[in-house]
């Protein structure tokens, strides 16, 4: 992904985090955030998607690249409750911004095989 950035000028980078079920939080935090930080001189908006299925280090590394990238949240807001047991670090509930854009699934983007949060970030102006 990496030399994908750096040979290309992309307008948007979007990490999806909807079946991403945890981890270690500390690995992007310490490898692939730092890289992408690096590598703004590209320019490109940064997108997290989220979803029912987001658990545990995922969650918080979608704080990450909020809060040290920038990045957009999209899709649900994550499966995890925010008090359960995890790596701890802050984040904001529901009802204050997270995600920062809500895109909840519908029955007829299923059917027709759509994403709506990769359509809505195509449809982002930079």
């Amino acid at each position: 992904m990496l030399a994908a950035v750096d040979s290309r000028t992309p307008a948007y980078l979007a990490i999806d985090l909807r079946q991403n079920s945890g981890g270690d939080f500390t690995k992007p935090r310490e490898q692939l955030i730092p890289q992408l930080k690096q590598r703004r001189y590209t320019g490109a908006k940064v997108f997290v998607i989220t979803g029912r299925r987001t658990f545990s280090a995922a969650m918080v590394n979608a704080i990450d690249f909020r809060n040290l990238l920038g990045a957009v949240l999209v899709g649900e807001p994550p499966g995890e409750k925010p008090n359960s047991y995890q790596e701890n670090d802050g984040m904001e509930l529901p009802r204050s911004k997270m995600p920062d854009q809500l895109i909840t699934p519908t029955w007829e983007a299923f059917r027709d095989r759509r994403d709506e949060p990769l359509e809505w970030i195509a449809r982002q102006k930079r």
